[in-house]
């Protein structure tokens, strides 16, 4: 037969594993809450700024840079390129490579339409 403090010990843990576990599934709520918030700025922005440029001139898509969506938005360049990963239906992404070497200079990013292909 256990003594108290093994019972005690016991239900302590079982407790602590229930609380742990429920403390992991809310900061997970938060991180996606967190993510689609995030989306929609940016997939909001890039709509915005692509009728914009669109506005002005019909051949522009109203593709920027990640330093530029970055100082526009607040997002930081790492969260552009994680969410443009993750929206592939809604954000495209298209290289401006360096003249001399077959590395991206750039990665601009912008909004697709709906039924829009990757050019």
């Amino acid at each position: 037969m256990k003594t108290w403090p093994d019972d005690w010990t016991t239900a302590a843990a079982n407790v602590a594993t229930v609380v742990t576990a429920l403390f992991a599934f809310l900061i997970w709520l938060r991180f996606k809450s967190d993510l689609k918030a995030k989306t929609d700025r940016l997939v909001n922005y890039l709509k915005e700024k692509g009728r914009e440029a669109r506005a002005k001139d019909s051949t522009k898509k109203g593709a920027f840079g990640a330093v530029i969506i970055a100082r526009d938005t607040g997002l930081t360049e790492a969260e552009i390129f994680q969410i443009s990963v993750n929206s592939p239906e809604r954000i495209g992404r298209l290289a401006r490579m360096h003249e001399n070497t077959d590395y991206a200079k750039e990665v601009i990013f912008y909004y697709k339409e709906e039924g829009e292909a990757n050019p």
